[in-house]
């Protein structure tokens, strides 16, 4: 059975290889959901574009964590940093 968390992770390691593209060629990232930057910048730990976003990666990942129905802000850290391992 797939979760929401496996099909959330799918999408976003997708955005989230496309979004280190476009840094590298210094273009932006393109017009994604709030949910969606906020995803691919925890992911990347683009500190900078959760600060544009006006978040910190603790205010992010905790709205997210819903989207991705974890119990609690460390499961959803753990769950990001095992994410970021598969980039």
């Amino acid at each position: 059975m797939t979760t929401p968390a496996d099909r959330y992770a799918t999408d976003w390691l997708a955005k989230a290889q496309f979004a280190r593209t476009c840094n590298e060629s210094g273009e932006p990232w393109p017009a994604w959901s709030m949910g969606e930057l906020l995803a691919v910048a925890v992911i990347l730990q683009d500190m900078r574009k959760l600060a544009d976003l006006d978040y910190t990666e603790v205010d992010a990942l905790e709205r997210l964590r819903y989207d991705i129905d974890l119990p609690d802000l460390n499961t959803a850290a753990q769950w990001f940093e095992d994410l970021r391992a598969r980039l």
